[in-house]
């Protein structure tokens, strides 16, 4: 396991948990095939650079911030509401 502490405990001088950030904060593309000639699934990961120690601190308050998120979005009453809720919440990171 590369990261046992998580990003607000850890240290950021610690590759692991450099590492461990990176593999969090990577795309990963799915393509399902459509026919039924059992073609196989395919995956690719994309967006695979090594997170910096000058950035620990945004991924730290990033960090907060999902798990805040997520803590309200729990006690919400639909999933709708929830699924909308997080979605505004990370266009709202992203601004």
């Amino acid at each position: 396991m590369l990261d046992t502490v998580g990003v607000l405990q850890g240290d950021a001088l610690d590759d692991n948990l450099r590492a461990a950030m990176t593999l969090r904060d990577c795309t990963v593309f799915v393509r399902f095939p459509d026919n039924g000639n059992n073609e196989k699934i395919e995956a690719r990961l994309g967006d695979l650079d090594v997170k910096s120690v000058e950035k620990m601190s945004y991924w730290k308050d990033t960090d907060t911030m999902q798990r805040h998120a997520r803590s309200i979005l729990y006690l919400l009453p639909s999933s709708t509401t929830r699924s909308l809720c997080a979605t505004l919440l990370l266009l709202q990171q992203s601004a």
